[in-house]
Order: structure tokens, then sequence, then C-alpha cells
């Protein structure tokens, strides 16, 4: 699959590519402000503008084998990710760490370390499609954006909780399907006893009030060689739509300290 991808060129000599997260596309990281790196924001595969109708082309393998396409060689590039991807970003980085500089997760984790986890996450993301293929898209995103996961976006204006829901809503419903089977949390290996082997500098962003992934977070800068954790206050799981201000703040800082 050749994946759709919108590239913002700020003449510098680092890139930063952005995986979004289940229902986003590329637009999901408009609000941040990311000024020392040039950013390539791809859709992935079975969002926004990237679709396929072989289920093959899901897959972990070949989601990373798409994003390797968009690499430029020439460039130094940094690896970005919230929630789904996140983990796509860390898989990614695990299995080449001299192509990349540089990692970044947003609520992010290092996958689910045992094997019953992560089967009965398959299972329950098979549940999840069939949720979508009975009942439809329009159904499936309201029930997903009333997930407790998601309360404190209730905070924000109407205007940008209009904007989610609209990028929730352009999906398709094959596509979403297809994402959960290929790349779901459940179908993607643990990486938590590689981590100390991970040298490069590794920035982890959570939100305070999402306690789950906050410890997560926790653990991993327990184990990482050379990293930054920020909780970002009164955030949740998407910090970077609830706080794009804070967030950028923290990237851009990180950013001048390392590259």
């Amino acid at each position: 699959m050749k994946l759709f991808s919108h590239f913002v060129d700020h003449h510098e000599k680092l890139d930063m590519m952005w995986l979004h997260g289940f229902t986003g596309s590329h637009q999901t990281f408009c609000q941040l402000d990311i000024l020392k790196a040039n950013l390539i924001l791809p859709d992935l595969p079975g969002h926004g503008k990237s679709d396929s109708n072989c289920a093959e082309d899901y897959s972990l393998s070949a989601t990373e084998a798409a994003l390797n396409a968009l690499l430029r060689p020439q460039q130094k590039t940094i690896l970005a990710g919230y929630s789904m991807g996140a983990r796509l970003a860390m898989s990614q980085v695990m299995q080449n760490q001299n192509r990349f500089s540089g990692l970044v997760m947003i609520s992010g984790s290092p996958g689910l370390q045992t094997e019953p986890e992560r089967l009965n996450r398959r299972a329950r993301d098979a549940e999840l499609a069939q949720f979508i293929k009975e009942k439809g898209l329009t159904e499936f995103v309201s029930y997903w954006e009333n997930l407790p996961l998601f309360a404190s976006q209730k905070k924000l204006n109407v205007e940008v909780q209009e904007r989610i829901r609209r990028e929730r809503l352009s999906q398709s419903e094959s596509g979403l399907m297809h994402s959960l089977a290929g790349v779901g949390t459940g179908s993607l290996p643990s990486y938590w006893d590689k981590l100390s082997s991970l040298s490069m500098p590794v920035l982890l962003i959570t939100g305070e009030l999402d306690k789950k992934f906050c410890d997560i977070a926790q653990k991993m800068a327990d184990l990482l060689p050379n990293v930054t954790y920020v909780c970002v206050e009164g955030a949740g799981h998407a910090v970077h739509l609830e706080a794009p201000e804070e967030v950028s703040k923290i990237i851009n800082k990180w950013l001048n300290n390392h590259f």
C-alpha cells in the first residue's frame, strides 16, 4: 500500500514523522507547532486517504514497509506517535534503530507483556470490529468518543470537539476493521525487555488524568537509558489535542536539547 502523506517543509536538516492514533489521520497533529524539524504526516493504513481492499496491507510488516518508503535517506529522522501510532513508532524504531535518531511517544506503550494478555486483546479487538460491521460507523464513533479514556475531551471547546468527531466520521468501516486486525494492540509484540537497549533520545508525554498511561510511561522511563518524561497537568489521553501549546513547547525544548 502506498500511504497518503502530507509534508511540511521547514527547510531543516531533521525530519519528524508523526503517526496518529486509531480513528485519526494526519490532521490530528494540526495544532502542534513544531519548529525545528520538517514534518512527515502519513495517514496510517485504513485511515484517512490510505485505504486498501487487501488485508495483507494492514499487517505490521506491510505497515512498516509503507512507512519506510516515506523516509528520506539523506535526512536524520525522529519517529513520533500518539497511542496506536506510538506503539507503531516503538515497533518501527526497534526493528531498525540505526535508521532513526530519536523517538517521541505520546500516551504510548511498548506492548502487552504476556501472550494471554495479547490473546485477550485480540479477542476484544475482533469484537470491536464486529461492532463496527453490525452497527456502522456513526454508532461506533458515538461509542468510541464516550469511552472513559476520552472523558477529558468533553472539556474542549465545541469547535475542537466537532473537528475531532468529523475526523473520526471520515474513516471507512472496512479500514478501521482491517486496522484492528492488522496492528491492534494484541497483534503487536512486546518490547518491554528491549527498552534498555534503546540508546537514542526518547521523549515520553502523557496527561496526568490518564493514570494508566502515566504508570506505563513511568515504568518505561525507569528502563530507558536516554529518556525525558513529561506529564502534562490537567490533560487526558489525547494530550496533544487537549494541551497543544504545552505539548509543542515540550517537544521543541527536547529537540533543542538533543538535536
